[in-house]
């Protein structure tokens, strides 16, 4: 299955995302570097049921609420998974 990857939204944003250029175009990207919000952005209620499937809520939850700082090394491993 190596190159192939399933939708993401659709062709013209997949084709920009990060996951489509590391596997399907093998391009060699730099580290993700995540950067925290200015302030706190809460968990849009569209993104709950995926965030659910995906078993991310919980950290989501977490990290809206700013009661946990959240590693950037740990979250970018959890995307990665």
């Amino acid at each position: 299955m190596a190159g192939v990857t399933p939708a993401l939204l659709d062709p013209t944003i997949d084709s920009g995302h990060r996951s489509f250029l590391a596997v399907v175009q093998q391009q060699q990207l730099n580290v993700l570097r995540p950067r925290p919000p200015a302030v706190l952005v809460p968990v849009d209620p569209r993104w709950v049921p995926g965030l659910s499937e995906a078993g991310l809520l919980t950290v989501a939850r977490l990290a809206e609420s700013a009661l946990v700082k959240l590693d950037r090394s740990l979250l970018s491993a959890l995307v990665d998974r």
